[in-house]
């Protein structure tokens, strides 16, 4: 098994402090500790908005960090955390969790440069499934595997 994780949801009530968390939020966090993962979702149920993040930290990582990161989270932007459970399934070998980890280090260096445009995110995955070796079949078939579960919603 990988890292030891553990998760928090932090829920807001609007879109602007959504985008806020994105923005401001994950920078800090990627400040304070190098190793975490965040996922964001947002939507309708039931009639309602929902705006949340799924961040994961490190069990390892002291008390006093993890309160001075979901503080933040709490008075900086009204959010509500709860608790969940981090995706400890394996994924032909590897802990999901771990993979949310690694995505979160490619989106870091990428948000230093700028947010991509949707062409440019084309080409960022190109030129990443030639850099990890898969020929142009596989790369359809990664692609098309992606749409089918991002459709249905297993993705993840």
């Amino acid at each position: 098994m990988g890292i030891e994780w553990q998760q928090f949801e932090i829920h807001v009530d609007s879109k602007e402090k959504f985008e806020k968390l994105r923005k401001e939020f994950i920078p800090f966090v990627a400040e304070q500790k190098n190793l975490f993962y965040f996922n964001s979702y947002s939507g309708m149920h039931e009639g309602k908005e929902y705006f949340f993040m799924k961040l994961g930290l490190p069990k390892s990582i002291s008390d006093e960090l993890k309160d001075k990161i979901l503080d933040k989270a709490v008075i900086d932007y009204g959010a509500v955390i709860k608790s969940s459970a981090p995706d400890l399934r394996l994924q032909d070998g590897m802990v999901v969790d771990d993979i949310k980890e690694l995505a979160t280090q490619t989106t870091m260096n990428v948000f230093k440069q700028k947010k991509l445009t949707e062409p440019q995110t084309y080409l960022f995955f190109h030129i990443l499934m030639n850099q990890l070796g898969y020929n142009y079949e596989e790369e359809l078939n990664i692609y098309l595997s992606l749409a089918y579960n991002v459709r249905f919603g297993r993705a993840h």
